[in-house]
Formats: structure tokens, sequence, C-alpha cells
């Protein structure tokens, strides 16, 4: 059976100013916002934008290869005019090339390449009208830059101008569901979307929509998924699309109550954990979802700053002892979780943290 490639005419059918797809690897995503870039540059002569993260990203042996699967369309959409592209300056150009090898023409820009952390003023003069542009892999297991929807949307400021015919698109593989993009956009319904939809989410009397998709399960030939058949929960993403968790330790023991000694808690990306401090044959942390209330002497881990001495951001610049001590067992890798998910949330709290000291825009 010939695997179902990803497809845009569903979400386009939105017209949506975003357009946020995610799901499983390999399925397509990125090659069908390239293919329709380069599809607009040949019939009508217009520009798109390439964003990633990172400037090492976008050298020529990370990137450079993005428009070799399209050689065949760039002949057909060009009808002839282009048979190859060259990778300089950041920017992709359509050109001929002849029977020895020699570059007989260029296009103008085709495909400008741009990264969220190279400082906004630095993008550039006026390029013109841009039909569209593809953030890649915006959702990551690593961390993400400080305000980095802030620079998100000041890159695509420096591309869209006064023009108000940019259509974007933002694209990703189900590694994480943290990513501060959900809430920045109000994508309120992320964690409970099923695959194979699209939510459309409006804002009041503007004009801004966003189309949501989370891709439907793009089924492996047999000969192929062979290679992906371990009982590991990172590989059922390449399978399935389904969301990545990796499999974190669980409490070693049954815990009893005269064995917690303390308690904080912790409110992250809309959940809220209870970390219970557990002496047993030495101290560690056991970390389980809370649903209750929080007592008003009880310290929270949070990103909201106020003034309440008890609301700690940061347990590294704590001197409250307990936060010294909660980081001194994080380091000494004495966690242990509820379940995965549970896991999921708490690391990708630390990755929040040390995202700071790890990179700096």
């Amino acid at each position: 059976m010939k695997p179902k490639y990803y497809s845009l005419k569903k979400i386009l059918s939105y017209k949506a100013t975003y357009n946020m797809i995610f799901g499983q690897r390999s399925n397509g995503k990125t090659f069908s916002v390239v293919d329709l870039m380069i599809k607009t540059f040949c019939q009508k002569g217009i520009s798109s934008a390439y964003i990633r993260r990172l400037d090492t990203e976008l050298i020529i042996s990370e990137i450079g290869m993005l428009l070799k699967p399209h050689i065949e369309n760039i002949i057909k959409y060009s009808k002839g005019k282009y048979n190859s592209y060259v990778y300089k300056s950041r920017i992709f150009f359509l050109t001929h090339v002849n029977g020895n090898g020699d570059i007989e023409y260029t296009s103008d820009p085709c495909i400008y390449c741009l990264a969220l952390s190279k400082s906004p003023k630095s993008k550039g003069a006026d390029r013109g009208e841009i039909a569209y542009t593809l953030f890649d892999e915006f959702l990551t297991r690593q961390f993400y830059l400080n305000d980095e929807f802030i620079l998100y949307t000041e890159t695509l400021s420096t591309l869209i101008r006064d023009r108000d015919t940019t259509i974007n698109f933002l694209i990703g593989n189900t590694v994480n569901k943290y990513c501060p993009y959900f809430q920045e956009m109000g994508l309120t319904h992320i964690q409970e979307q099923k695959q194979g939809t699209i939510d459309f989410y409006t804002y009041g009397d503007s004009d801004l929509t966003v189309a949501v998709e989370y891709c439907e399960e793009r089924k492996m030939s047999k000969s192929v998924s062979k290679y992906f058949a371990f009982d590991n929960p990172h590989l059922q993403m390449i399978n399935t699309g389904v969301w990545e968790f990796a499999n974190y330790p669980h409490s070693p023991e049954k815990i009893t109550q005269n064995m917690v000694i303390d308690r904080s808690f912790l409110e992250f990306d809309k959940n809220k954990l209870c970390i219970n401090f557990v002496m047993s044959d030495s101290l560690y942390l056991y970390i389980c979802p809370h649903t209750k209330d929080i007592n008003d002497n009880a310290i929270i881990f949070t990103n909201n700053i106020d003034q309440n001495p008890l609301h700690i951001v940061d347990p590294r610049t704590s001197k409250i002892k307990l936060c010294r001590v909660l980081w001194e067992l994080i380091q000494s890798h004495r966690v242990f979780y509820s379940d995965n998910t549970t896991g999921e949330i708490f690391n990708n709290w630390i990755k929040n943290l040390l995202k700071i000291t790890i990179y700096k825009s």
C-alpha cells in the first residue's frame, strides 16, 4: 500500500491568517508548504520566507538540501525555465543549469531564510511582497528562546511590513505538548484536540484567524514500519503521530503519609503538580498531579510574578531552604513521578528555567 502524504487542501480552505500544523515525522508537512512557495513564485513571481529558531540551522550543510525533492516540480511549475536551485546568503534562488553543469541564469529570490535568534533589526530591508512564511519545527523538546513568541512576531513584522496578504504557517512534529505559542496565541483546545481534526480560532471583532490541524495518522508501509516497532513511547510519534512522551522513573516504593516530610506545588502550563519531599532510605522528590485548592501558606513555583514571597519563579535564586533542597534533588536525579505525563510537565518546567542560562537571545 502506498503511504498517504499530507495535503494542504483542507487547512487552506479555512483561509486563516495563521495555519498551525503538527503530526508525525516525515508525513510531508514541510514538503507541502515549500512546494506551495515554489509554485507561487514560478506562477506569480512572489517570494516567501522560511524561518527556523537558530541561525545555525540555516547554514548550507543543514538546509541546503531543502529544495532537492522539489526539482521535478521546479521544472513543471516554471515550464522548464528553471531546472535547479542555489542557496547563498540565506536565500534560495531558482536556476537553469545547462548540460555542462553551468548555471546559465538565476531567478530573483524565491525563498528568504531567517532565524529568530538573530535580532529583528538585522532582518534587512524591505523584501517586497511575501506570499507565505513557514516557521519549521516550531515545536521542540530542547528549549525556546527568551520571549520567543515576541521574536517570532517581530520577524514577521519585518517581512509583512504594511501588507495584509501574507499567509503564515507553523509546522512541527508531535515531540512536546508544552509550547509557549499555544498560550500566547490563545489555542485553548490543543491539549484535547484529536488526530485528523482542524480547530478554527477567531479573536473578537478582528480579522485574525488561526487554523490548527493535528494531522491524521499516515500509515507506513509494512516494510518500513518494522524499523520502528520497538516498545518505546518516543517511536509512537514516528509511527502514528501521537504526542511523544519519555519514560520517566516511577516511585521505587509505596509512599505513605508519614514518609512525606514536606510539600510544595508547581503551577505550569495550566497544570498543577504536588511536589512531595519523601524520606525513606534517603530523601527524594515524588511528583504527582494536584487537583485540589492549594493552601495560602504553601510554596508554589510559578511563572506568574506577584508580591507573595511564597510564590517562587526560580528556586535557584530563592533564599528559602526548601527551594535549595528541591534544586539539589533535581540536580542529583532524585526525582520520581506518578506517571509519564506528570514527568513531562515537570521536566518542561525545568527546561523553561534552564533556557535562561543555556541560551540568551
